[in-house]
């Protein structure tokens, strides 16, 4: 309605030199934006590390709180869901992890995607946000779901949890064998390319040095 679009204008209209009318005509805008986006996820292909990020960074453009999101894939790497499990402050784990298995199982997802936003800092993960993401790659490993990536953006730089040698780890250490519940779950091409050494390296010191 025309009340309710001047309503999520009023913060444009703060802004010197904008009007009522520019404001609900901004807020429109990115709101189509978004809708065009999201209106594209049923046939987006998650196949290769790039393609998610990118994937990513469309559905955070223009949020304006921190959410954690899971993005469910099928076996033909094509998006059949994107789920919010949490908003807020520290969103990435204040959530239910039983809850989002329960999603993840009811949307039949043969792989998942974790993504989560930074608003006012960089796209480094803390020490919460690793814990979290350990737990959901296990817990999600147990029940033949393989969770491919837990991405953080901050809307200018991507940390992708895949390119740390521990992410691989967290697999071996209950004796679950990635690749095996991809080939149980028919998935294929998916290509699962690491950063090089030397970055991998970094992103360790930039994780570890404190």
């Amino acid at each position: 309605s025309h009340d309710d679009s001047i309503v999520c204008a009023k913060p444009l209209m703060l802004v010197k030199g904008v009007g009522e009318q520019t404001a609900c005509y901004i807020n429109l805008v990115g709101e189509l934006f978004s809708r065009a986006s999201k209106s594209k996820q049923p046939h987006l292909k998650l196949d290769t590390p790039a393609n998610i990020k990118n994937f990513v960074r469309e559905l955070f453009a223009f949020e304006s709180i921190e959410k954690l999101i899971m993005i469910c894939a099928d076996k033909n790497l094509k998006v059949s869901q994107v789920i919010t499990l949490s908003e807020g402050d520290s969103a990435s784990t204040t959530f239910n992890l039983n809850e989002a298995l329960k999603f993840a199982l009811m949307a039949d997802a043969k792989f998942v995607v974790f993504a989560h936003n930074h608003l006012d800092s960089d796209a480094k993960p803390s020490t919460a946000d690793v814990e979290t993401t350990k737990t959901l790659v296990q817990k999600f490993a147990f029940n033949k779901i393989a969770v491919f990536d837990h991405i953080i953006t901050n809307g200018e730089s991507e940390f992708s949890f895949r390119d740390m040698d521990f992410f691989y780890d967290w697999f071996r250490e209950i004796h679950v064998d990635l690749d095996e519940i991809l080939k149980e779950n028919k998935i294929k091409n998916l290509k699962m390319n690491c950063s090089t050494d030397v970055e991998k390296k970094l992103i360790e010191l930039m994780l570890y040095s404190k």
